[in-house]
């Protein structure tokens, strides 16, 4: 009876050695996520096309807090209009170890409507990096640092947007 109860307990213990939340991989429309992150956008510079679009040149980093546990996990850009916040996640950790650079082009086609935007991860790029506010002036957007909190960025993430073939190379 002793073996009986000791076995069980054994049993027990490895089941939750195994599936400790440390362990398991968060899922997020099949692409793994990572609990915690950081990040920043180091770099932003405004271009306009031939056609008189405006774009952001962005750069940054973000690196996982802890070790991947798992392949895949990304992060990516969330721009926010004034009632919700839209993206896909768009960059691969290359490692938990050190940060993964990344660089592209953030565009809207009206960016009057777009509140500001963010460097996000985490399970449906929840977790708020490194925040833009932006301000258009003779439809011209400029970008401003603002906090994780601030009003224009604080929105729920609504849904995935997909990127055309004509963009390969950009962030959202």
């Amino acid at each position: 009876m002793i073996r009986r109860i000791l076995g069980v307990l054994v049993t027990a213990v490895a089941v939750v050695a195994f599936t400790s939340p440390a362990q398991a991989a968060t899922t997020w429309n099949g692409v793994p996520s990572v609990a915690c992150a950081t990040g920043a956008v180091t770099s932003f510079e405004l271009v306009t096309d031939a056609q008189g679009y405006h774009w952001f040149q962005l750069a940054g980093w973000s690196k996982p807090c802890t070790p991947l546990t798992a392949t895949g996990p990304q992060f990516g850009i969330v721009l926010y209009d004034p009632i919700n916040g839209y993206g896909r996640p768009t960059q691969t950790y290359l490692t938990g170890d050190t940060p993964t650079q990344f660089s592209g082009l953030l565009g809207a086609l009206e960016w009057e409507f777009v509140g500001g935007f963010c460097l996000a991860s985490g399970t449906s790029l929840s977790q708020r990096l490194d925040c833009f506010g932006v301000t258009v002036q003779d439809g011209v957007p400029t970008l401003t640092r603002v906090p994780l909190t601030d009003p224009r960025v604080s929105k729920s993430y609504m849904k995935s947007h997909g990127v055309g073939p004509e963009c390969p190379g950009c962030l959202w």
